[in-house]
Formats: C-alpha cells, sequence, structure tokens
C-alpha cells in the first residue's frame, strides 16, 4: 500500500515500488533498496540503450 502523504526517497528493489523512510524500517525491513533517484537514473539510461538497439533494429529491417 503507498503511503501518499509520505516523501519517497527510496525505491524497493524487491518490491519494485517507491518506499518511505518509514516503510524501509518497516514491511520493507530486510528487501534491498537504493535512493529512489538512482534507480530512477538507472531506468532512464536503460530505456535510453533500448530505445537505440530498437532503431538500429528497425534500421537493419529497412
Amino acid at each position: 500500500r503507498l503511503l501518499l502523504s509520505q516523501v519517497f526517497l527510496f525505491f524497493c528493489e524487491s518490491c519494485s515500488v517507491p518506499i518511505c523512510r518509514e516503510c524501509s524500517m518497516g514491511r520493507h525491513m530486510g528487501h534491498t533498496f537504493v535512493y529512489l533517484q538512482d534507480a530512477v537514473q538507472d531506468c532512464r539510461a536503460i530505456t535510453i540503450q533500448l530505445l537505440a538497439e530498437a532503431q538500429q533494429g528497425r534500421q537493419a529491417v529497412q
């Protein structure tokens, strides 16, 4: 359950959800989590790489 009144600081990699500090010490304790901003940057880099690969594949088909 997302707590919309909380500020999400982390991303729980075990559950694939953003979490607040309270949740990192509660229901997500023991899970693997990273700072949310780092997870966003990693996701952005992967998305850019996948788009480039898709464009290369499309050009190869044409």
